[in-house]
């Protein structure tokens, strides 16, 4: 199985992701806590986004975690191990953050033009 690994994948860039890359990986994993309904209220939350990714994709499934929390993450990642072939780490306009303990990693930087 090919899995590919999108966090943030409720905001604008991250769900653009999830569609580019659902149609070449078995499975897309969304990885996001929508804090920006925390930071900007409610009406800025992107849990409509993530709704619609998951009525789209059959193959996306999502994760409400915080990409901080390293025990949560290492879940994921034991639990599909070297299935994952694509991580992409979206977050505050594209800060990379390392995660440790994954044997395969590529980073990925989405611009808003190709």
């Amino acid at each position: 199985m090919n899995i590919c690994v999108v966090t943030g994948s409720g905001g604008l860039i991250g769900s653009e992701s999830v569609d580019f890359f659902a149609d070449k990986f078995d499975l897309v994993i969304g990885i996001d806590n929508d804090l920006r309904s925390y930071f900007f209220g409610k009406e800025a939350s992107t849990t409509w986004n993530k709704n619609k990714l998951e009525e789209k994709f059959q193959n996306y499934k999502h994760y409400n975690i915080d990409i901080r929390n390293n025990e949560e993450l290492e879940k994921i990642f034991k639990e599909y191990n070297q299935d994952i072939k694509l991580i992409i780490f979206l977050k505050y306009f594209f800060q990379l953050f390392i995660v440790t303990n994954i044997n395969i990693v590529m980073f990925v930087i989405l611009k808003f033009f190709f």
